[in-house]
């Protein structure tokens, strides 16, 4: 890894360490800013993967104050997720976003496939299965004939999962065999 990234991803560039104090200035600015949330939004698709990092921890703030302002950079947030070799924290990030945010239903298939190999692989933080049973909670009702196979995954993952993937994924079930009882 490079190190320090470099920031805005575009124009003018400047170091910055991946640190809480950095991601919290850069949300704040692409809160107020249009350029600076589109310059996050580029940054987030970033090769250099200081630079997403930083960028996903930023995005994280704003999926937690103003998520509808991510709105319009869904689908290029998505794009970004779905790239190989990333880091953990880049990926738990761009997850995050559609976990506290909506989800267009343009992307609803793609963001489903993602949280479900996101959910199936053990080798994912605990962060990014819990994110990925909520959005799967989310999409869930708009297609409650997927409740079957999501059942299915939750009974083979659960046992032995942490706490936050338990609690949600047994919340799943919970709705899911609620639909199925009125269904």
């Amino acid at each position: 890894m490079s190190g320090k990234p470099k920031w805005p991803a575009s124009g003018n560039q400047i170091q910055v360490q991946v640190t809480k104090p950095a991601a919290m200035s850069l949300a704040l600015k692409a809160m107020r800013s249009e350029r600076a949330l589109n310059d996050l939004i580029k940054a987030f698709a970033d090769k250099d993967q200081e630079t997403a990092r930083l960028a996903a921890w930023a995005m994280a703030y704003i999926s937690d104050q103003k998520p509808e302002i991510l709105n319009p950079h869904k689908k290029k947030i998505l794009e970004a997720t779905l790239r190989s070799g990333l880091h953990p924290g880049v990926r738990r990030g761009g997850l995050r976003v559609f976990e506290s945010g909506e989800i267009p239903s343009a992307l609803e298939g793609k963001v489903f496939d993602f949280a479900v190999r996101t959910l199936e692989d053990a080798s994912e933080t605990i962060a990014s299965r819990a994110y990925a049973i909520t959005i799967l909670a989310k999409i869930f009702p708009r297609y409650p004939e997927t409740g079957g196979e999501l059942k299915s995954l939750l009974e083979r993952i659960l046992p032995g999962a942490g706490a936050a993937i338990s609690y949600r994924g047994k919340k799943l079930i919970r709705e899911i065999n609620r639909a199925a009882e009125k269904g």
